[in-house]
């Protein structure tokens, strides 16, 4: 079984530091992966790391991250946390597929 196929079934069981731990995996797939599983997740853990992630010098990174907050905040509308980390991000990020990543996920959240 790949590391991929393992991740819904750690989201299942809420393995949110088995996810933690995926985020150093040399696979750009596995670490987006292992992002949107903390976003179903949405634990205490899950949720410190997604805002960690947010300064990643990678944008693929920070644009998977801002997705997987996305998904806590429209799940959970009492998490404003989520919300306004995201809002904060917008006031300083240049990088073009961030700034939509997070257009699109402002979005989601306003009609939730």
């Amino acid at each position: 079984m790949s590391k991929i196929d393992k991740i819904p079934k750690l989201v299942d069981k809420r393995k949110s530091d088995k996810l933690v731990a995926m985020l150093h995996d040399k696979s750009a797939e596995v670490r987006a992966a292992a992002i949107d599983g903390l976003g179903k997740i949405g634990d205490e853990t899950a949720m410190n790391t997604l805002v960690v992630l947010l300064r990643d010098p990678s944008p693929e990174q920070r644009a998977a991250a801002v997705k997987a907050l996305g998904l806590l905040a429209v799940r959970d509308t009492r998490n404003t946390a989520a919300k306004s980390h995201l809002q904060y991000l917008k006031t300083s990020e240049t990088d073009e597929t961030v700034i939509q990543a997070l257009e699109e996920t402002m979005t989601k959240i306003s009609l939730a």
